[in-house]
């Protein structure tokens, strides 16, 4: 056993510094690629379920039906077999499946539905007399959701990113 005690516990001589540097560079690449994506396709699912659900249109039921099975499968499938499910789709679209880009599907897939059912939910909490006071002062449905929901559901919206964005570090570990 060694006698140095604390102080060999604390010996970094034997870290290769440019290995380090090198992984953490890979880290932020694909965090910062996966987020953006996550950010932009969370936000249109969580629109989408937000929109269509409680509507009594075939189409607009059929659609939340659809997005809820998908978000709702994707995010009870746990990382790691996510990975392995998605070895197939990610040769086809990337050619490869090891790598940082071979990893970039399965961090996009496994945290976009996350992401898309906290911005349902963040959606859900800005006050309904806020959305009908728009709807009375004649705001179409795009105006109410540009001016009203984003606006209103900011800090939910970056509370979530922020929450997705440490998962995905987490994943990339």
């Amino acid at each position: 056993m060694n006698n140095r005690g604390l102080a060999s516990f604390f010996d970094f001589s034997q870290i290769d510094i440019s290995k380090l540097q090198e992984k953490t560079i890979e880290t932020l690449y694909m965090t910062g690629i996966s987020i953006i994506v996550v950010a932009i396709l969370g936000l249109i699912l969580g629109l989408l379920l937000f929109e269509t659900s409680g509507r009594k249109g075939i189409l607009s039921r059929l659609l939340y039906w659809l997005v809820a099975i998908f978000v709702n499968i994707f995010r009870s499938i746990p990382f790691i077999i996510l990975i392995v499910l998605l070895i197939p789709f990610t040769k086809i679209i990337l050619g490869s499946m090891s790598g940082v880009k071979g990893s970039l599907p399965a961090l996009i897939i496994s945290a976009a539905p996350f992401y898309a059912r906290m911005v349902e939910i963040a959606f859900r909490e800005v006050d309904k007399g806020v959305i009908e006071a728009a709807k009375a002062m004649g705001a179409n449905r795009f105006q109410i959701i540009w001016k009203v929901l984003l606006p209103e559901s900011l800090p939910a919206l970056v509370s979530g990113l922020t929450v997705t964005t440490i998962s995905l570090v987490g994943y990339t570990a």
